[in-house]
């Protein structure tokens, strides 16, 4: 059986507003296991990127306690917090966050600079390995513009795993992309998840599902489904 690498439990999250807070997760119990693919789904305003933010360090919770391959992380630092994201995480987003006026090379190093744990020539390894698994080592000294959508989308999965994260995070990855480039991106994630990298996806869209090892369903910032 695999070892659960995410658990949640009692997550509680507020936003504060102006006479009171708004209550949006609501204990919120949660066990990701290595190599699951989960897809966290509801309708909007249900706290699906507010759960995937949580899960992935990008924000804090109120209540309740995270454990990450059983050790209790939910009082780190900011500086600990940071650095767990740079070591364990990778994100794909819809809007892939490429910067224009940086070559492929260097978008794909980015993440590689903050870790500061590899020298030149291992550096260059990693990005030329990750452009090969995603299929776009000849664009490597291309920008991010001379590329289609699905092809920077690509980009940004071969920048996650290039600290070779254990987990990683997609908000929508193929909301700005057609049918084709959606399968296409699809079956490349499913493939990570195959070879044991932890998939966490927020997505609307329903014919996704079928990715999935696993479906959370949310509704007003509770679980109301798992499947």
């Amino acid at each position: 059986m695999s070892e659960n690498i995410i658990k949640l439990k009692n997550i509680q999250k507020y936003y504060p507003m102006k006479d009171s807070r708004l209550h949006v997760l609501k204990s919120i119990d949660l066990e990701i296991k290595k190599g699951d693919f989960i897809m966290i789904v509801g309708q909007s305003g249900s706290g699906k990127t507010t759960l995937l933010n949580i899960l992935g360090f990008l924000d804090k919770f109120d209540e309740g306690n995270y454990f990450y391959k059983g050790e209790d992380v939910t009082n780190l630092s900011e500086k600990e917090r940071s650095k767990f994201r740079n070591t364990n995480i990778g994100f794909v987003f819809q809007q892939f966050n490429l910067i224009p006026t940086l070559d492929i090379y260097k978008n794909i190093e980015l993440p590689m600079i903050y870790n500061n744990r590899y020298s030149k020539e291992e550096k260059d390894k990693r990005i030329k390995e990750r452009l090969k698994k995603v299929g776009l080592l000849d664009k490597i000294h291309q920008k991010p513009l001379e590329l289609s959508g699905g092809q920077q989308q690509r980009i940004t999965i071969a920048r996650a795993l290039v600290n070779d994260p254990d987990i990683i995070f997609a908000d929508e990855p193929t909301g700005a992309l057609d049918i084709n480039t959606t399968k296409d991106i699809m079956e490349l994630l499913k493939e990570l998840s195959q070879q044991g990298k932890t998939i966490i996806m927020v997505t609307h869209e329903t014919g996704l599902l079928k990715y999935a090892t696993k479906v959370i369903r949310l509704n007003d910032g509770i679980v109301v489904e798992e499947m």
